[in-house]
Order: structure tokens, then sequence, then C-alpha cells
């Protein structure tokens, strides 16, 4: 059975973390703290062995969210890819879309000139 919001919402902190779940493989996971955290568990589809899938935290993203945000991942299992290297993999690559930019190579390149560290450089950029 799904849970729904109101459940979600009187979940109370307990002695030990406990889950509440909602089907095909989404839970909420409530701490001892009072978080609750969305999680989805899932199957690696080479290896077989039980992962879990951080989707929020519940006041800043609804339980409803996070079981729309399930979807995405359920299709990459379906497709043998595992979620968790896939979002991995997206955040190197933005990461380096970000930092492999015409401007971040000209200001090392100048650094390097000039004989300073670059991360000096960047650091002193921060302050605009």
């Amino acid at each position: 059975m799904a849970l729904t919001e109101h459940q979600v919402k009187q979940a109370k902190a307990k002695e030990k973390d406990y889950k509440l779940s909602d089907g095909k493989g989404t839970f909420l996971l409530v701490t001892k703290s009072g978080a609750r955290h969305s999680r989805l568990k899932y199957r690696h589809p080479h290896t077989k062995r039980e992962r879990l899938l951080a989707l929020g935290v519940y006041p800043e993203i609804s339980f409803k969210k996070a079981r729309l945000k399930c979807d995405e991942p359920r299709n990459l299992i379906l497709d043998g890819i595992d979620p968790s290297d896939h979002r991995k993999t997206r955040e190197i690559e933005n990461h380096t879309a970000a930092t492999n930019t015409f401007e971040a190579l000209a200001l090392d390149w100048f650094a390097t000139k000039i004989g300073i560290n670059p991360k000096a450089i960047a650091a002193a950029q921060c302050v605009y």
C-alpha cells in the first residue's frame, strides 16, 4: 500500500531508525534524529547485489516527487545501467564541462606564466 502524505508527516523519531515501505522498492527512512529520507532499494543489474539510491529529504522534496524521481532509475535498471553509477558519471561530466571552459584555461595559462598558483586566481574571482 502506498504511503500518504499524512503518514509521512506523522512519522516520528524512535530509538532506532526504521523504514516505511511505499512499494516497488521505494521507502521512507526515519532516523533517530527525526529526519525523513526517501530511498529506492534495487538490485545492481550485473552483480545482483542490493543497492540504495537516495532520492531526497522529506521537507525539501515531497514524497510524491520522490516517487516520480524513481521512474528514471527504474528505466535505467531495465536497460542494464546502474542508476548510482550513472548519477556519478553525470556529475563528473557536468563538473568537467564547467571547468573546461576557455576562461578557466586562460586563467590557468596566465597563472603559470606569471608564476602564481592557479587556485589563488580562482579564489580571488569568488570575491565578486
